[in-house]
């Protein structure tokens, strides 16, 4: 029989980490409902369509060694940070772009400042004993399941509320995405530093 200790070892600190890594996740799958009718709003190509789909993990795969690095360099937490804000700022370009183009722009920058994962890895390795790291680490998949689930949802929900009209097709899921990372922003300043303590 385990001990009542080991029983409660559960680190419910980790759920901001996950909430963290389940926004920065949402804003990949958010889009896929509108892909249809950006083809035919922006009169562009199966190709084209894709290619918005893919910068995004296009970018991220390029930049999630740096942000690795820069964590290791400066510290976790204000890394995490940077990373989030950039990843916020991104679903505001969203939210009021216009042109393909400027939908194209959005995706770059939530790509370079897709760090959460790698930050998130680092953290739990530095903060989770070895014995504890495997469940821990298997939440991080179960975090990206859980937001690809719901992001296409929730993209299929909002596309019938035009706030601004037909030429900003992607303004509400833009702006519930942009205030949900603001929120892991806000989480990230004041509960993160004591999970790495």
């Amino acid at each position: 029989m385990q001990s009542p200790n080991k029983v409660k070892k559960k680190y419910p600190e980790l759920n901001n980490l996950w909430l963290g890594l389940f926004v920065d996740i949402l804003g990949f799958y958010i889009i896929i409902p509108y892909l249809p009718s950006l083809m035919i709003t922006y009169k562009t190509t199966p190709l084209v369509i894709g290619l918005l789909l893919a910068t995004n993990a296009i970018f991220s795969l390029f930049s999630a060694p740096m942000w690795g690095r820069l964590s290791d360099k400066y510290g976790r937490r204000p890394i995490l940070l940077i990373a989030e804000t950039g990843t916020c700022s991104a679903f505001l370009i969203l939210a009021f772009s216009n042109s393909l183009f400027l939908l194209f722009v959005a995706r770059v920058v939530d790509g370079i400042f897709g760090g959460n994962y790698p930050i998130t890895k680092a953290i739990i390795t530095d903060s989770v004993p070895p014995q504890d790291r495997g469940l821990q680490m298997t939440n991080i998949g179960v975090a990206h399941t859980v937001a690809g689930l719901v992001a296409p949802a929730l993209g299929g929900f909002l596309s019938v509320f035009l706030i601004f009209g037909p030429d900003y097709p992607l303004a509400l899921p833009g702006l519930v995405s942009a205030f949900l990372s603001f929120l892991t922003i806000i989480i990230t300043f004041f509960f993160i530093k004591g999970i790495m303590a």
